[in-house]
């Protein structure tokens, strides 16, 4: 009977013998009965039962699997539609290099309506500062952050993913460029430095004389 309790009912069945022998009435009948007969071995609590681990993991995840994806195989679709298979990953269109600049294409318009490309920003670090970005008709120049945008103007700067997105500060890019999933994306190295003009005021972005250049060249003529 012994060899029956292992671990915590071990210990729990010799501090019931302990109670027992100070003091038999603080256990119940049946058990009091057991322990009449019963003394415990010498050499204290039964070794542990070895516990094929594997065999666990196994079930626990089968358990698991079947929280998970068993409706799925139970085929509990009232309109009978046969189960999803495997789900499939889809690759993601790439940018590529094209006489020198990278033509791309929008991935994904958010819910405010920013542009995300398939232009990846180490792709983009290799043409510079000075790089310009084609959509929609329009050449936009490439920003740090949205704040560095005229409020209402379009520009572009690297994602929080790490891809060249498309924003119009306070605005939809989408809208405002009429581009959607699947326009193209080209970006190459700036010929003007006046490029799209987005830089916000106060903040002159290059090539743009401030009030105090002007005065400071006219004193000079």
């Amino acid at each position: 009977m012994w060899r029956n309790f292992h671990g915590p009912n071990a210990g729990y069945v010799l501090e019931l013998y302990d109670r027992y022998r100070k003091d038999p009435n603080t256990v119940d009948a049946a058990t009091r009965a057991y322990f009449d007969r019963w003394t415990p071995p010498v050499d204290g609590a039964p070794p542990a039962p070895t516990i094929a681990t594997g065999k666990i993991v196994g079930v626990v995840e089968l358990a698991h699997s079947i929280r998970a994806f068993g409706h799925l195989a139970a085929r509990v679709d009232p309109l009978g539609s046969p189960p999803l298979g495997d789900p499939v990953r889809l690759p993601w269109p790439e940018a590529r290099a094209v006489g020198g600049a990278l033509a791309g294409v929008v991935l994904h318009v958010d819910r405010f309506g920013n542009l995300i490309t398939s232009i990846r920003a180490g792709a983009l670090a290799a043409l510079g500062a000075e790089a310009a970005v084609r959509v929609g008709g329009r050449t936009l120049r490439v920003v740090s952050t949205y704040g560095d945008l005229r409020p209402h103007a379009a520009g572009a700067l690297v994602g929080s993913e790490g891809r060249l997105e498309i924003a119009v500060r306070e605005g939809s890019a989408a809208a405002q460029l009429r581009a959607r999933r699947g326009t193209p994306v080209v970006v190459s190295r700036s010929t003007s430095r006046r490029a799209g003009s987005t830089t916000a005021p106060g903040r002159p972005g290059p090539g743009r004389a401030t009030r105090s250049t002007v005065r400071a060249s006219r004193r000079n003529r």
